[in-house]
């Protein structure tokens, strides 16, 4: 009997093909996803399956391919979009076979196909857990200098409007390490520099009125719009997304850094060290540099006073019920 123990631990990877495309997730509200499909037969969507329990993914409405007239639909650091008088290219019946022939054409003969047995969850330990988990889905496109290698040069993705011809799309930018950029969802794959989109005018934001093409999803006017992202901070975004693939300092990293020295030692100096990394974050990035309960509300008091406690939900929560009013502790600064 081989000993386990007693031998030198390994561990592999292997690099799984893949492509992804717009449909919505129903998870309370509607919220425009990408479904990723992957040539082992899993499919992505908010949580990995084999094509049998998408298609009752599909069939119990998690993954839909319409909603109402007048619903809001959530595009992730993009916009809330209130839908109207929308045009849907896709059925659940449609949807399900696109995904089965992009599996086939991922993988021809269909081989090496991953059976989850009924069951996306593994029960034999303690605490179920996910069979298989996506986590690792960069946006990458072969590197065209190595025609004769196959090497990838890895990227990050971000949703976007990009107006053209009279209409509004979402489009997907991409942005690689090279500083490469490829948008799809326009009607043709576009590819630029980085620079050259920084100043790019169809690299836009919608507004009230606009009619929006969803690529292989949708078409609709734009009732209402509760916020949109400005141009600016939009590519910060990306470009953050991106150092962060690469294992690079972010503004975000560095915010957390400067907070941690400033509750270590707070002088007026870290306390403006704090100020200068926490106000180069996008506005809407800021919540990410604390943790998930109290987002960034430590570092607004400590930055700007005790009222912005305020703004943080358990606080407004607990005040619009009567209950006791949590707290949050923040060094004093302690210069003489």
């Amino acid at each position: 009997m081989t000993i386990l123990s007693d031998l030198t631990q390994r561990s592999a990877t292997r690099t799984l093909n893949g492509v992804s495309f717009p449909a919505i997730i129903h998870n309370g509200t509607y919220f425009l996803a990408d479904i990723g499909v992957y040539e082992d037969g899993i499919v992505d969507c908010w949580g990995s399956v084999d094509l049998k329990q998408f298609k009752k993914k599909v069939s119990s409405g998690w993954v839909k391919t319409s909603l109402p007239d007048g619903a809001i639909l959530s595009a992730h650091h993009l916009a809330n979009m209130t839908v109207t008088n929308a045009q849907w290219s896709m059925t659940p019946r449609s949807l399900t076979k696109r995904v089965k022939s992009i599996i086939k054409a991922l993988n021809p003969k269909l081989i090496n196909l991953y059976d989850m047995a009924g069951d996306d969850i593994d029960l034999s330990r303690k605490i179920g857990v996910e069979k298989v988990n996506r986590m690792s889905n960069a946006t990458w496109r072969k590197d065209e200098r190595m025609s004769l290698i196959s090497r990838r040069v890895k990227g990050v993705s971000q949703k976007a409007f990009w107006r053209t011809n009279g209409k509004v799309h979402v489009v997907t930018v991409s942005l690689f390490n090279d500083d490469q950029v490829q948008i799809t969802g326009a009607g043709e794959e576009l590819v630029m520099s980085f620079g050259a989109l920084c100043e790019d005018e169809r690299l836009t934001s919608a507004r009230k009125g606009d009619r929006v093409q969803v690529s292989g999803l949708c078409s609709f006017d734009l009732a209402d719009i509760e916020f949109t992202i400005p141009k600016d901070d939009f590519l910060s975004e990306l470009e953050i997304a991106r150092d962060r693939l690469l294992g690079r300092e972010t503004p975000v990293s560095r915010t957390v850094t400067a907070f941690k020295a400033f509750q270590d030692t707070p002088t007026t100096k870290t306390l403006e060290y704090l100020r200068t990394a926490y106000e180069s974050v996008p506005e809407h990035m800021r919540r990410y540099c604390g943790n998930m309960d109290s987002k960034d509300i430590p570092i607004r008091i400590a930055l700007y006073g005790e009222q912005e406690i305020e703004r943080w939900s358990h606080y407004s929560l607990a005040k619009a019920e009567g209950h006791d009013l949590p707290s949050i502790q923040t060094p004093k600064i302690k210069d003489s």
